[in-house]
Parts: structure tokens; C-alpha cells; sequence
């Protein structure tokens, strides 16, 4: 029980009288009851306050608790305390002379430990001397056995017994060198504990108690001579016992002394009276021979006087001789501790260093994203710190979120976030493309201009890269970075866009990339290395969707799109700007840190200064009289005083500003900071601007091999402060001097013979050795078990820390010796205040799931789709959630093209040519589409057809064309040459190809039955023909660009020929739409084609020319040429009934028209105000105009808004955000981005011809 004021403490009886109803108060640590508060309130006091003692270690100032926790540890280690040394030890402790339990402790552990005893059991090498077993002493021999001599260790020799388990039993006799015994059993501070509780205190001497030594000495009928050979020694007497005998013996001698005084000085008198009584004259020859004796005896005295004198010379001479060896033996010594400290304080790599500390252990990672955890921070981390340069507020105005990005990963949905991450990247590219193109002419060519490459495969890639970019555009008559780019194309203007990434360009574009962009070429471009190691997904692009991917090829997509936009200038510009601030800030940082230095050292020496002058003063007032000196002393004093406390609140205010400023700087390289370092183990700490929290990544990257030399950890280095940090050095350099031959049981190496220690200790050392590394993240030269190095060893791969005593205890672990760990501790130290406040918003309730929500994440994905569900309230386009995104794309895929076939047929812009129309609606509504017509051509057959010529082309069972390609195709732009009869780019690489580089490929995209896949692209083909129906029902003149003109042509030679070229480029949309092998392909064929018709010309859109109005339907006149409207009663003259036969607008109307209508009308003479003059002026001068005709309806999401971009070139009008790139403000003389793409091609292609004629 633990003391209190060193009494053992005693529990307060239960209270008398108490009823089971009765209130109490009940202490769990001291376990009683108390009646009132105040009693129990008084008692935990008590117990939390730490005055409490250990009753068993003596340990002082601690709480109850703690005090309870250290008998209890106390008692297990006496327990653990072997029985065959307790009767030893008090034994030899009863002969011991002591009034300190320490010195007591030292004689009996220093007597103890080289001396092996009876029936104890110990590890003994074997007579062969390799390897060790386990033994019991049998008995204790020496040569002579005299118990009179006190022998010492090595002279004693054992009879051993072995007793390990399934081995032969084997007796020998061996010496004490042989014999070892455990460390962690037999230590002095387990002695010191064992002692304490069975020694008392007499007459100022500790003895033995008499119980203890009749348990375990005569109740175990043990004796010295049973235990012990020889004698035991005579231990050496306190001082302070020393001291105390000699003075009782002093006082006895000075008693008997004053006794005896009297009868001492009549023995002397009776004595000399019987001397002189005896006293007779000597002879001749005894003079004689006592002088002979007197000059031998002086001879022999000069002798032994020059032989003294010759041994005093000799003692000094080798007194000389020792002093000098003790100094040069001093001097290697403080040497050596000198080269120790500098070897111990210089900078090491982290796994060599002997001084480290347990790295604080962080929080696993556990989300719904586990093992892609990685991956799925680095995209949160990029919208999060450059959502200025991907203009993401559109698509997330609050920003792109943890559980965004989770249901975006994990629902795949197809109208959900995931496309609008998608298409955030994608037009952050294009918009980068288009105005890297803006800035210098870009000419692709298939014949390599850039720097040449040696890899075969690399180079096929490069080529067909370019070849996929101009197949784009000959097909689809329109640039990649141009399409339409929604939920529904997505996938295929991505597939499309990988494989078109890191096309050659010419020489002058590919030097200005290499110069803008860092050294970049096109065989850098990240797109073409992923198209290169992934081709499976390539593959899977050109059937399916990319919602139908596995979360880590999506992933894999994301990160080859973040790393093309970091590619660019504009992003390398914000990154260099952001590196430059930050860099100014840290130089700022360290001139502020030495600024205050200097400044603190200033105020210093004006304190000095003043305190000098204030004593040189006080010295000039020594002779002045008393009062007026004291007077003047006590007013230069309060003068001192009010200078010193003014320097200091200036100091206090100087420091201040220091502070705001060095924080201020601080701030701002912290918030452009993500990576801080790593530690011994390469683990790398980061700072994430999107998710609070200092996360630690254990990447196996770059931490190598093993270390060849194991390196032991020096707890006691690794725990000492500075100030001590060079007595614990010079103490281990004196341990390795002095104690590396005397320690028997910490050598290795007796008599020059290796020793092995026994199996089950090796095991066990090993066991403790291997945690203690791993526990120090620390090497242990094993590639199977190592911590660092090997990739057998479970470990977490992300953890992080959210809390400020987390955070203190990491800086505090590192090592500043370390390369890595310096370096971080550094970083961290230097904001500390910053992280410590950023990390404490940590949402650990996302980051540590339980095991059951990632194994089974529907529960929270339902809560993460109703906190989203404001911005996603349709994901799934009217569709349950977890349908098959191949069935929602057909549905709306019938849905589309019905609806587009009704707007084209009520618009008046073409009729579909079938039998019966109600029917092949029917047929697309009920998934049973059939063409309907027998002679159903396309593409080039359909071009030979229209030509009256003979051809075999036309359309099988599996929807080929069987014919020539049409070569005339030579207006078209000279880089579609490369480029004709290619078939549409299914897939880059051939089997040949991409065989090996699959194979390092982990294919994880989903697996479909073949029936599936086949009726699959069954659907596809058919949507496919239904709309190529569509298309072919529609009037030529009714198609802009990107087939048709960009705008009016007057000429009518040069619009016969447009329009020649407009049937050209339909027919290879055609072509490029019969072979779409995924519903994406039909999207985008559509689109591009629902982009291409003049809407405003359509009936349903229809509006007066002249006022502009969209009233009066009734009386509405459209021109059978232009299908414009005019109002009956804005014509001038008016018209009162509608004209039959064809009617033709001012502007479309006939010559000839124009004759009879002159021959027929009679001359009439109208007068015409100013109004009606200006309003006949602008039918004579009226041009096609769309931003007054669709009603301002957006011709790209195809819904109404207020505020349009009208283009100035055509009739094309858009919102300002869905344009390319997006426009902030609308201006007059807007130009939409097809015909600043044609008129930069034209003028492209004039140059072109301008330098081949120049040449």
C-alpha cells in the first residue's frame, strides 16, 4: 500500500448504519465509501496530489495512482527475481558492514556477479567451445578447497550439468570464463529492490531482517560452506561506522590511560634502580669488540643509506615514468572523446546515426478511397490550388470536395461529378491549346521534324499520334480541342484526344514549344507515355464509356490530364511565380530572424552601457556627505530604472512588429508549401491545401537496400540534453577503454575464441533487437523484416496527425543530425503555429473509417449523395442508380435522335426519306430499328451514286461499304493526304506492338459477356444508320461550318464550289459515323451535326427580317430559297394575300422574277416617309444574322439565356461561358472559335503558299 508522510496508507472503514437507498460516494482508487462530499471530494485531493511514496521502490512524489502502478511493477520484477540467487544474496549481504542501502548494494552485486552458485541455471559453452547450452550447476570446485583463502573468480572451476530440452544430457567441469548469465535476469537495480525488503536499520548499520534470513538461509538449510569455496571476504566499513568506532575508542583509551597514571610511575623508578644495581666495568677485548661492532654497524648503516638513497632515485624516476604514461594515456584518451564528440555531432545520413528517437506513431488512413489514396488526394490537391487557372466555378462554384470527389470515383455516374471533373480538365487543355496555337502556327506532320528517337514502338506512337489529329479533322471537319464536350461525348473526345497527344509538328512550332515550355517535345507529352503503358484503356474507350472504367484507370486518366496542364506555360508560369514568392519569403524569413538577433544584442549593450554609466556616477558621489549622497543615489537609481524599463517597452514594441512581420512571411511560403520533407525511414510528410490534417507516406520509392554494417541505437545519447550530450560521449569512450576486457558477460570474444550465446537467448535478443528497430524505424540489415527497405513488413501507407501535442512530439523525435530529418524538422519548426492551427480542422470522422463502412460503403454514400443532391439532381438522366450506363446512353440516345428528326422535319430543313416515317419512328421507340429502305448507301458509294456513276458500293448485313475510296478530294488542305483511307482509330497499337508492354499492365477494366458486347454494338450500328438517315433527309443548304461556309457567299461560282466541298466533308462524316463502334461515337457524330444546321433558317425559329419581331405567324411570308421570314405587312409594298407558287425574298428573288413582276405591275408613284425608306434600304442590304433568330437560345447547351455572344463573322451565338475559351465580357466584335480557327487557317495556309513561292 502506498505512504503517506511514510506511513502505509490505511482505507476508511465502510460507514456505520447505512440503508441500501442511502446516497454515497465511492473512490475507485483508494476503493471507499463516503457519506458526504466533502469527505470524498478531500480524499481525491488527497489521492491526485503528489505526495504519495512507493512502499516497495521508495519512490517520492507521486500521485496514489501512480504509487499503486509502481508496487505493482515492483512486485512483478520481485517475482521475475531468481530463487537460486535469493539465498546467496542474504547470505553475503549478512556479512556486509554498511549504513547506505547504495554502498550495501554495490558490495553484495559486485561480490555476486562474477561468482556462480549451486543449482543455478545458466548458459555454458560447450567443451568443444562452439555454441552454448543451457545448464545447471551441480557443484562449486576449486584445487585446494582451503577455507582459509578467499579465492578469486577465475580460480574457481564448475560442475555443470546441461538441461536443454531434446538434447543428450552431458556432465563436464569448465571455468568461470565459460559461464554466462542472463542480463535482464541478474542486474543492480533488481538486487537494490530485492535488498530493500529484507534489510533493517541497527545501530546506525543495516542488517539483515531475522525473517528473511530464516527464509531463505536456515529454512533452505544453506550455509556458507554450501555455497560458497573459501572464505567470504571482509567487506570494507562505512565511513560514517568507521568514524563512530574510533570515537568510542578513543574515549576508552582515555579512561584507562588516567587509571593507570600512578602504579606506571613506580614501575619506572623500581626499574631504574634495578639498572643501576647491575651495572659493571667492561674488559679490553669487549671495548675491542665493541668497537668493531660500532664501525660495522656504521659501515652497514652508510650502506643501507646509499641503497635507500638509490631506491628513493629509482622510486622517483618510475613515478616520473608513470605520471608521464597517465598523461599521454590522459591526453589520448581526451583525444579520442574530442574526435567522439565531433563524429557524434556532425551530420550523417539518418540510418547511421546512434542517437534516435521513437518517431510518434500517426493515425492510419481509412476511406472509402483506400488504397487510392494517393492518387485521389493528388486530383483534390490540384483543383483545390489552381481552380484560377482550370475556371472551375462553373461546374464547382464551392469547389471540388472530399465527398465530391468520393461519389465521383465510387458511383461513376454518368451526369454526375465525375463528368464534370472530366471536362473541367479537358477544356483547361483545350483553352491552353488554343492559345499555344494563337501564339504560333501549328502544322502537324507525319514525317518527323523534332529530334529523332531511337525506340521503335515510342516512334510508331508519335506518328500515329499525328495521323489520329488529322483524321479528326478530316472526318469530323473540326479540331479536337473545338468539339462538342458533354456528359455523353466525353469519353470518345477523350480517347480521341489521348491518342492525339504528342503529335510531331513542324520545325518552327516545335522550337517555339522547347521555348516556352521548358524543353518540351512532343514525345513528353504525357498523354502519348499513357497510351503507350495503357493501351487497355484505349481500347476500352472505343466500346464502352469511361464511366464503366475501375476507379484506378480512372484515376490513372486524371493524373495523366493534371500532368498535361502542368506542362503547359500558363501553369508553369503560376507554379515559377508561386516558387519565387515563396523563396522571397523564406530569404525574407531568415533576414528577419537576424534583424531581431542583432536587435536583441543591441538592447543587451545599451543596458550595459547604462549600468556602467549609472556605477561611474555612483563612484563620483563618494566624497559628498551622507544624506545628499544617498539622495543623489536613490535619483540616479529611479533615472536608471525609468531608462531601462523605457528601453524595453520599445523592445516589446520592436518585437511586436518583428513578429507580425516574420509571421506574415511565414504564411506566405506555408501556403504555396505541400511537401516538407521526409524522415529516416523516406517517409514524406506533406501539407495538403484541400484536406487539413500533416499526413505521412511510407513509399518504398527511393529507400534502397539495406545498410551492410548494423547500426545499435544509444538510448542514453538519444535522451540526454545538450548540456549533458558530452559527458554521456566521454563516458562511452572511457566504457570502451576501461570496460571492453572486464565485462564478461557484455564480451564476446574469451581467450580469443568466438562465443555463441545460447539459441533460446539469441531468439530472444533478436526478438527484442528487431521491435526496438522497428519501433525507431531504423535498418536491421534483413531484407525480409526491415521496416525501411523491405516490402514484406505490413505497414500503414498513410497516417497523418491532427492535434498540436502530435505535432510537438514529431519535431521533438527528429534528428537534427540527419540530412532528411534536419531538413524537416526545420520546415516544421519554422511554422509550427501555422500547421498547429491548420491541422486541428482536420474531418478525422472522413479519414478513419471503420473497417465495416469500407467494406460495405453504401451507408455513407447515401448520405454523401443527399448532401450533394442540390447540385446533382439528376445524375443518372432519369434512370435508377447503378444502371448500366449503356442502357441510359441508348435511351437517350432514341431520345435525341426522335426529337431531331421532328425539329429538322417541322422546321422545314429536310424530310426523312423512308416509306413510312410513323413507322421507323415506331421502330426507333421500341429498340427495333429498321432502315426502311432497300438502296441505303452512304459515304462514298452515296457520292458515286449522285454522280450517275456505275459502283458496287453499298451496305452488307454488317453495315460495310464495299468500294473505292474517292481520291478527287484535292481541294482539301495538303495534310489529309496522310491521312486517306485510314479507318477509323479503334486502337493505336497492333498485337504485335503492345503484346509486351501489356503484360507490366495490370488490366483492370470491367469484363462483359460476349452476348452483351454483341448486342451492344448491334444497338450502336442501328442508332448509328438512324441517324446517318436523318442527316441525309436534310438539304445542303441548309449545312454551315463546320461543313458548310462560315458565312453568305455572293458569288455563286464560289458557292457552287463551297457547296461541293460541304458534300465532300458530309460524306466523310459518313463514314467516319457507319464505323462508331460506342455510343459516345454516335454523341459526338451528332453533335457535330446538330452544330453544322442553320437553325435560324428552321420554321420553328422563324422572324422578320425587317422589325425583327417573331409575331404574327399568320402573316409571316418564308422565301422558298432562303426559308428567312418576312411579315405580308413590312414588305414594302405591303402584301394583303400570300402569293402562290414560290416566293422569293428580296434578297434570294430571281432576275427574270424581277422582270415579270415589272411587266405585270402597273408604274405607281408612292410617297415614302424616312421610316419606311430606312426600312426598304435594309431589305436590300440584309445578311444572314442568327443572333436575332434563335430566339436567344444557346447554340451549345441548347438552352434560353439573356445574355448571348453573338458572332460577327456568322450566325453562331453562345452563353459567355460556353464558349472557347469562356468569355467575362461580351463585345461587339466577337468572333466565335470556328471562325477564328478557319480564318487562322486560312491565313495559314496563305503563308504557306506565299513561302512556296518565294521559293
Amino acid at each position: 500500500m502506498p505512504l503517506l508522510k511514510r506511513k502505509p496508507f490505511k482505507r476508511n472503514l465502510i460507514p456505520e448504519g447505512l440503508k441500501d437507498d442511502d446516497e454515497v460516494f465511492y473512490c475507485e482508487l483508494t476503493k471507499e465509501v463516503f457519506k458526504t462530499y466533502e469527505e470524498f471530494f478531500e480524499r481525491v485531493m488527497l489521492t491526485n496530489s503528489v505526495i504519495w511514496q512507493c512502499a516497495l521502490t521508495g519512490r517520492p512524489d507521486l500521485t496514489f495512482a501512480e504509487a499503486l502502478a509502481s508496487e505493482k511493477t515492483a512486485r512483478k520484477a520481485l517475482r521475475q527475481f531468481p530463487s537460486a540467487l535469493r539465498g546467496p544474496i542474504i547470505l553475503v549481504a549478512s556479512h556486509t558492514k554498511r549504513s547506505s542501502l547504495k554502498e550495501l548494494v554495490d558490495d553484495v552485486f559486485n561480490f555476486v556477479k562474477d561468482r556462480f552458485f549451486k543449482d543455478e541455471k545458466i548458459d555454458v559453452m560447450n567443451e568443444s567451445g562452439r555454441g552454448c547450452r543451457f545448464c545447471r550447476i551441480l557443484d562449486v570446485i576449486t584445487l585446494d578447497n582451503d577455507r582459509s583463502k578467499l579465492y578469486e573468480p577465475n580460480e574457481i572451476e564448475y560442475k555443470v550439468q546441461a538441461v536443454d530440452d531434446n538434447k543428450q544430457p552431458q556432465v563436464w567441469i569448465t571455468k568461470t570464463e565459460c559461464l554466462r548469465r542472463d542480463k535482464a535476469v541478474f542486474t543492480k537495480e533488481k538486487t537494490k529492490l530485492f535488498l530493500k525488503q529484507h534489510v533493517e536499520g541497527f545501530n546506525a548499520m543495516l542488517k539483515v531482517k531475522e525473517e528473511s534470513l530464516q527464509k531463505f538461509v536456515v529454512d533452505q538449510m544453506l550455509s556458507s560452506e554450501s555455497l560458497f569455496v573459501g572464505k567470504l571476504p571482509d567487506f570494507e566499513i562505512s565511513k560514517k561506522l568507521q568514524q563512530q568506532q574510533e570515537k568510542n575508542t578513543k574515549k576508552a583509551e582515555k579512561g584507562s590511560t588516567t587509571k593507570s597514571k600512578k602504579s606506571g610511575t613506580k614501575q619506572d623508578d623500581i626499574t631504574k634502580y634495578l639498572n643501576n644495581s647491575g651495572t659493571k666495568e667492561l674488559t679490553k677485548e669487549e671495548k675491542e669488540q665493541r668497537e668493531i661492532s660500532r664501525a660495522n654497524a656504521k659501515k652497514f648503516r652508510e650502506e643501507m643509506e646509499l641503497k635507500r638513497q638509490e631506491n628513493v632515485k629509482l622510486k622517483k624516476e618510475m613515478e616520473a615514468e608513470k605520471q608521464k604514461r597517465l598523461a599521454e594515456e590522459k591526453a589520448r584518451i581526451l583525444a579520442k572523446i574530442q574526435a567522439s564528440v565531433r563524429d557524434h555531432n556532425q551530420l550523417r545520413d539518418d540510418l547511421e546515426l546512434t542517437d534516435q528517437r521513437v518517431i510518434p506513431k500517426g493515425k492510419a488512413v481509412s476511406t472509402l478511397i483506400d488504397k487510392h489514396f494517393a492518387d485521389f488526394v493528388k486530383i483534390l490537391e490540384f483543383f483545390h490550388s489552381f481552380p484560377e487557372v482550370l475556371l472551375i466555378a462553373d461546374k464547382f462554384p464551392y469547389g471540388l470536395n472530399i465527398e465530391l470527389l468520393e461519389r465521383a470515383l465510387l458511383l461513376k455516374e454518368v451526369n454526375g461529378p465525375l463528368g464534370d471533373i472530366f471536362q473541367v480538365l479537358l477544356r483547361t487543355i483545350f483553352s491552353m491549346q488554343i492559345e499555344e496555337e494563337d501564339e504560333v502556327g501549328f502544322e502537324y506532320r507525319v514525317t518527323n521534324s523534332d529530334v529523332p528517337l531511337n525506340h521503335s514502338k515510342f516512334e510508331h506512337m508519335r506518328k500515329a499520334s499525328c495521323v489520329h489529329r488529322l483524321w479528326a479533322m478530316k472526318h469530323y471537319s473540326t479540331n479536337i480541342n473545338e468539339m462538342v464536350l458533354d456528359s455523353t461525348t466525353l469519353s470518345e473526345v477523350l480517347r480521341l484526344h489521348l491518342m492525339a497527344s504528342g503529335a510531331m509538328l513542324s520545325e518552327k512550332p516545335a522550337k517555339h514549344r522547347f521555348a516556352t515550355r521548358g524543353g518540351y517535345r512532343s514525345q513528353d507529352d504525357p498523354g502519348l507515355n499513357f497510351t503507350i503503358n495503357h493501351p487497355h484503356i484505349i481500347k476500352f474507350l472505343s466500346q464502352y464509356s469511361v464511366y464503366q472504367l475501375s476507379t484506378k484507370d480512372i484515376l490513372r486518366i486524371l493524373g495523366c490530364l493534371t500532368d498535361q496542364i502542368l506542362s503547359y506555360s500558363n501553369m508553369r508560369e503560376v507554379i515559377e511565380e508561386r516558387l519565387e514568392k515563396s523563396a522571397y519569403a523564406k530569404l525574407e524569413y531568415k533576414n528577419l530572424k537576424a534583424n531581431e538577433g542583432r536587435r536583441e544584442r543591441k538592447v543587451i549593450e545599451e543596458k550595459k552601457t547604462l549600468q556602467e554609466e549609472h556605477k561611474n556616477l555612483i563612484a563620483t558621489y563618494a566624497e559628498l556627505e551622507e544624506d545628499k549622497k544617498q539622495a543623489l543615489i536613490k535619483k540616479a537609481e529611479e533615472e536608471l530604472e525609468h531608462k531601462l524599463e523605457k528601453i524595453d517597452l520599445l523592445s516589446i514594441r520592436d518585437k511586436a512588429h518583428h513578429m507580425k512581420d516574420l509571421k506574415a512571411q511565414v504564411s506566405i511560403f506555408f501556403n504555396h508549401q505541400t511537401y516538407l520533407g521526409c524522415d529516416r525511414a523516406f517517409r514524406n510528410y506533406y501539407i495538403f491545401e484541400s484536406l487539413p490534417g500533416l499526413f505521412v507516406e511510407h513509399d518504398l520509392t527511393f529507400a534502397g537496400k539495406c545498410l551492410e554494417n548494423y547500426v545499435k541505437n544509444n538510448p542514453a545519447l538519444a535522451h540526454c540534453t545538450k548540456e549533458q550530450r558530452y559527458r554521456v560521449i566521454k563516458q562511452m569512450v572511457k566504457n570502451e577503454e576501461g570496460g571492453a576486457s572486464d565485462d564478461k558477460e557484455n564480451n564476446i570474444e574469451v581467450n580469443g575464441t568466438d562465443q555463441a550465446v545460447s539459441s533460446s537467448n539469441v531468439v530472444k535478443k533478436e526478438t527484442n533487437e528487431n521491435d526496438l528497430q522497428k519501433e525507431l524505424y531504423m535498418c536491421n540489415c534483413d531484407p525480409l523484416t526491415c521496416v525501411v527497405h523491405s516490402e514484406n513488413v505490413e505497414r500503414n501507407t498513410w497516417t497523418y496527425f491532427n492535434t498540436a501535442d502530435e505535432l510537438d512530439a514529431l519535431i521533438e523525435s527528429l534528428n537534427v543530425r540527419g540530412f532528411r530529418e534536419k531538413t524537416l524538422r526545420e520546415q516544421l519548426e519554422a511554422s509550427r503555429d501555422l500547421i498547429a492551427d491548420y491541422i486541428q480542422t482536420c474531418p478525422s470522422e472522413k479519414l478513419s473509417l471503420l473497417t465495416e463502412d469500407v467494406k460495405q460503403p453504401s451507408a455513407l454514400m447515401s448520405k454523401i449523395v443527399n448532401r450533394t443532391t442540390k447540385k446533382y439532381d439528376n445524375p443518372n438522366l432519369n434512370h435508377a442508380a447503378g444502371t448500366d450506363c449503356s442502357v441510359i446512353y441508348d435511351y437517350n440516345l432514341r431520345e435525341v435522335l426522335l426529337d431531331f428528326e421532328q425539329r429538322v422535319s417541322l422546321g422545314g430543313l429536310g424530310e426523312l426519306k423512308v416509306q413510312d416515317k410513323h413507322l421507323w419512328r415506331k421502330y426507333i421507340e421500341e429498340e427495333q430499328y429498321y432502315a426502311l429502305d432497300d438502296n441505303f448507301k452512304w459515304g462514298s458509294a452515296r457520292e458515286h451514286l449522285t454522280n450517275g456513276e456505275t459502283t458496287n458500293g453499298h451496305a452488307d448485313e454488317n453495315g460495310s461499304v464495299h468500294g473505292s475510296e474517292n481520291s478527287n478530294e484535292t481541294d482539301e488542305t495538303e495534310s489529309f493526304s496522310a491521312v486517306d483511307g485510314l479507318e477509323l482509330p479503334l486502337f493505336t497499337l497492333d498485337s504485335g506492338n503492345c503484346s509486351d508492354m501489356e503484360s507490366d499492365v495490370v488490366d483492370e477494366t470491367p469484363k462483359f459477356k460476349t452476348s452483351e458486347v454483341e448486342a451492344v454494338k448491334l444497338k450502336v450500328k442501328n442508332l448509328a444508320m438512324a441517324l446517318l438517315q436523318i442527316e441525309q433527309g436534310i438539304e445542303l443548304k441548309f449545312i454551315r461550318a463546320p461543313f458548310g461556309p462560315m458565312k453568305e457567299i455572293k458569288d455563286k461560282k464560289l458557292m457552287v464550289k463551297a457547296m461541293e466541298t460541304c458534300k465532300k466533308r458530309v460524306l466523310r462524316w459518313e463514314e467516319s459515323l457507319m464505323k462508331s463502334t460506342s455510343y459516345s461515337q454516335v454523341f459526338l457524330h451528332f453533335n457535330i451535326l446538330n452544330d453544322s444546321i442553320l437553325w435560324s433558317r428552321s420554321a420553328q425559329r422563324v422572324g422578320c427580317m425587317i422589325c425583327r419581331r417573331k409575331s404574327d405567324p399568320e402573316q409571316t411570308l418564308l422565301c422558298d430559297e432562303c426559308n428567312k421570314g418576312w411579315h405580308m405587312f413590312c414588305l414594302r409594298p405591303q402584301l394583303t394575300v400570300i402569293p402562290k407558287g414560290d416566293w422569293f425574298c428580296p434578297k434570294c428573288r430571281p432576275d427574270d422574277y424581277k422582270t415579270e413582276s415589272k411587266r405585270k405591275c402597273r408604274k405607281q408613284f408612292v410617297e415614302i416617309d424616312s421610316e419606311e425608306e430606312e426600312e426598304v434600304e435594309a431589305d436590300e442590304t440584309v445578311e444572314e444574322s442568327g443572333s436575332d433568330d434563335e430566339d436567344d437560345v444557346c447554340m451549345v447547351c441548347q438552352y434560353t439565356g439573356t445574355k448571348l455572344c453573338l458572332c460577327s463573322e456568322c450566325d453562331f451565338q453562345c452563353h459567355p461561358e460556353c464558349a472557347k475559351p469562356p468569355v467575362r465580357k461580351i463585345l461587339k466584335n466577337w468572333k466565335c472559335w470556328k471562325c477564328t480557327s478557319a480564318q487562322q487557317r486560312n491565313e495559314r495556309f496563305k503563308r504557306r503558299r506565299m513561302d512556296k513561292g518565294g521559293k
